[in-house]
């Protein structure tokens, strides 16, 4: 066992799975962030948590609404994350440049991805500062899953995905 710095070891750690975070405002109306760090942090009741740089759009949006929507992606939107990923909704819709499509949600005001293979709608109740990221903590308060959508992606820490689970 070697010492390294946070970032070497940080390396070792993929494949990690990637999810969407989908905000919505009366600006820009619905945008989509890839996001790696994310994880269930609560069963009762049912929480999710996402970290999001401080200065994105996103997060601005997300402090702003009080919710957001975790979509998990599936096999064949790749270039989708890897445009989400490299754009901010601060120069123009994503949406508009990339095949996704939305649906309305059951609860909050932002919407659901099409043919993600689940999508959490959650309202915030906490944000955690954790250096230059805050860390957005969810009350689910709905559930969606599209059990005949493509696999979940997972990302190997830069363009390269694969399935998390083959069908």
């Amino acid at each position: 066992m070697k010492q390294v710095s946070f970032a070497d070891a940080m390396h070792w750690k993929y494949p990690e799975w990637v999810i969407f975070v989908v905000s919505a405002d009366e600006h820009q109306g619905t945008n989509v962030m890839p996001a790696g760090w994310a994880m269930i942090c609560s069963s009762r009741p049912p929480m999710f948590a996402v970290a999001i740089a401080t200065g994105n759009y996103t997060h601005d949006v997300i402090v702003q609404q009080g919710e957001f929507v975790v979509a998990f992606p599936t096999r064949g939107m790749e270039e989708d994350i890897l445009y989400c990923g490299t754009h901010s909704a601060r120069d123009g819709s994503k949406l508009a440049q990339t095949n996704l499509e939305t649906m309305p949600a059951t609860v909050v005001q932002t919407p659901l991805l099409r043919k993600c293979r689940i999508n959490l709608e959650c309202k915030l109740v906490e944000q955690v500062a954790t250096g230059d990221h805050s860390i957005f903590v969810g009350h689910v308060v709905a559930a969606h899953v599209d059990p005949d959508a493509p696999p979940n992606l997972v990302n190997f820490g830069d363009t390269t995905f694969a399935v998390a689970r083959p069908d």
